[in-house]
């Protein structure tokens, strides 16, 4: 949140006029500090539906790694892990980035950092959405 506070004083006929600002960002890469289960579907353009289960660590400095994932896609089963990056704006918008800092695609996260919303866009023709809930903090359950 952003707010301003316009002064005016008068001293022996000469105005001065200051505006003063307290603006601060609501979010950034601490917004998300933690465990997370994010769960995503995907009907991708070819080769059938997908669902993504996964359980992921991020840990506030832009980085996170995806501590196993489970997918789903037409019944073949595959699982993982895998580390990566992410970057959040001070409006609380941002991406997922690959390991290799290539976007996946963008994020929303809740200014208290308990949720974020993803919709990955590359590939364009995965065509998937996931949600992703913190289930611990620090060390402590949510």
């Amino acid at each position: 949140m952003s707010k301003s506070v316009l002064s005016l004083a008068v001293f022996g006929g000469f105005c001065l006029l200051s505006v003063t600002s307290n603006a601060h960002a609501d979010c950034d890469n601490s917004t998300l500090n933690g465990r997370y289960a994010f769960r995503s579907e995907a009907s991708p353009t070819t080769g059938g539906r997908r669902l993504n289960l996964s359980l992921l660590e991020f840990h506030g400095d832009g980085t996170y790694d995806n501590l196993g994932f489970t997918v789903n896609t037409d019944g073949t089963i595959t699982t993982g892990t895998l580390s990566a990056r992410y970057q959040i704006n001070a409006n609380c918008s941002g991406n997922l980035l690959n390991p290799d800092g290539s976007v996946q695609g963008p994020i929303i996260v809740k200014k208290n950092g308990s949720e974020f919303y993803f919709l990955r866009t590359t590939p364009p023709e995965l065509m998937l959405v996931g949600t992703g809930s913190r289930i611990e903090r620090n060390g402590h359950e949510d």
